[in-house]
């Protein structure tokens, strides 16, 4: 494995341009030198949806996905892995229900006999982006965090950008 891997991708829609970029960089495991970076993510962007007028859509899923995935445990790695291959189609095979895919997802999972899942997982964190109404759907799970970046003007009139969190951790303890 890699220890950087990177993505950047550039779309032009009609507020002009947008971009998105994942970065992961494996972490060490003291006492465990062939540690695996259990990190992963996807973007998928609709390629029908090539116009820049927000009016003409030649598809009815004018969505982008965008998912980072933190395994944890032995097998954490093979199941970001799988959960990177699998949500994708989920998502779009399912009408873009969320919580079906979510569930769908968990249910392979679970029910896997690729690798061990009892004490293996991933965290989650989903961007769905609905070009043709302009909004933006998150779900998470697990205790992987999203963060938006929000213009604002500071004190001295300058634009800038704030962090906003967008998701609630889930915590066995909470």
């Amino acid at each position: 494995s890699r220890p950087y891997d990177s993505y950047v991708t550039n779309s032009q829609y009609s507020e002009g341009y947008h971009f998105a970029a994942v970065s992961t960089i494996k972490g060490n495991k003291p006492g465990n030198p062939n540690w695996i970076n259990q990190d992963n993510y996807f973007i998928c962007e609709d390629p029908s949806y090539t116009s820049t007028n927000p009016n003409n859509y030649v598809s009815i899923y004018p969505f982008s996905y965008f998912c980072i995935l933190d395994g944890h445990g032995e097998n954490g790695h093979l199941v970001s892995r799988k959960v990177q291959n699998s949500l994708p189609v989920y998502l779009k095979s399912g009408n873009i229900d969320i919580r079906r895919a979510f569930t769908q997802q968990q249910n392979e999972l679970t029910t896997s006999t690729e690798f061990d899942t009892r004490c293996s997982g991933a965290t989650c964190v989903l961007v769905v982006w609905n070009h043709k109404i302009n909004s933006v759907y998150v779900a998470n799970c697990g205790d992987s965090r999203g963060v938006v970046g929000r213009k604002i003007k500071n004190n001295s009139g300058q634009m800038t950008m704030i962090p906003v969190s967008v998701t609630n951790d889930h915590k066995p303890d909470r």
